[in-house]
C-alpha cells in the first residue's frame, strides 16, 4: 500500500521516475494490481516514452480480467496514439456500465482528450458521490483550472487557494 500510494503521489507531482521506482516495487508485492500497470502506464507516457507505456498495458493485460481491455487498448494506440486509448476506455466504461463507479476517472480521462465540459460534468458527479479526493493538484486538471464550475468545486471541498 505504501509503494502504491507513493507512486500515486509521485505521479501527481509530475516526479515520473520515482512513481516508476515505487510502482515497480508494488507490482513485485502483488502482481494482480491492476493500478501500478496504469501508474507506471502513465509514468512513461508523461516521459514521452510511448514504447515502455504501450509495453506495460501489454503486461497488464496478462492479468486475466484485463485482456480484452488490454487488446482493444493496443489496437487504439495503433490507431490514434495515447489519446486513442483514452478514447477506448472511456467507450468501454461507458458501454459496460463502469463508468459510474468511479466518475473521477471518468473526469480524468475527458480532461486529458481535452474535453473540459465533460470533465467538469464527470466531476460534479464525483463530488456529488462523495468521491472526495485532491483535484486541485491533478496534472489531469490543469486545462481546466480557470473554469469557474471547477474553482467552485475546490471552494466546496475547502481546496480553493487562498
Amino acid at each position: 500500500v505504501i509503494q502504491f500510494v507513493s507512486a500515486m503521489l509521485y505521479i501527481k507531482e509530475g516526479y515520473f521516475d520515482k512513481a516508476i521506482i515505487a510502482a515497480n516495487r508494488a507490482k513485485e508485492i502483488k502482481k494482480s494490481n491492476a493500478g501500478v500497470y496504469w501508474m507506471i502506464f502513465e509514468s512513461y507516457w508523461r516521459k514521452g516514452e510511448d514504447d515502455k507505456a504501450i509495453a506495460e498495458i501489454e503486461e497488464w493485460g496478462k492479468l486475466e480480467p484485463y485482456k480484452e481491455r488490454a487488446k482493444g487498448c493496443r489496437k487504439a494506440y495503433d490507431k490514434e496514439g495515447i489519446k486513442g486509448i483514452y478514447k477506448y476506455l472511456i467507450n468501454y466504461d461507458l458501454q459496460k456500465g463502469i463508468a459510474d463507479n468511479r466518475p473521477i476517472l471518468m473526469a480524468e480521462k475527458y480532461a486529458l482528450l481535452g474535453e473540459e465540459e465533460k470533465a467538469l460534468d464527470w466531476l460534479e458527479k464525483a463530488f456529488g458521490q462523495n468521491e472526495i479526493v485532491p483535484i486541485n493538484n491533478n496534472l489531469y486538471f490543469k486545462n481546466i483550472k480557470t473554469e469557474p464550475r471547477f474553482i467552485a468545486m475546490l471552494e466546496k471541498m475547502g481546496l480553493e487557494d487562498k
